[in-house]
């Protein structure tokens, strides 16, 4: 429960800044197919690396994962989730 509290601030504070800039173009956007603004379990699946992390990366655990939870995984270390080929 600590872990995900640490990583839901996280998110909130360092990524709300740099979220906008990483929503604007980047990988979140692309997988983010039908634009809602949420990156949804399915559409994680064009991500290997989103889909084996998503019980860490979606902290609120409502089966969603928004720009702030996005960023916090990207500030974790972890590398940038691919976007699918297709969508590039």
């Amino acid at each position: 429960m600590k872990k995900r509290t640490l990583v839901m601030m996280m998110g909130m504070v360092s990524g709300l800044a740099l979220s906008t800039a990483l929503v604007a173009g980047g990988a979140f956007t692309t997988l983010d197919v039908n634009q809602d603004g949420s990156i949804s379990a399915e559409e994680a699946a064009a991500s290997p690396e989103l889909s084996k992390n998503w019980s860490t990366i979606d902290a609120d655990e409502n089966g969603m994962v928004d720009a702030a939870e996005f960023s916090a995984f990207e500030g974790m270390g972890s590398e940038t989730p691919e976007a699918p080929a297709e969508a590039k």
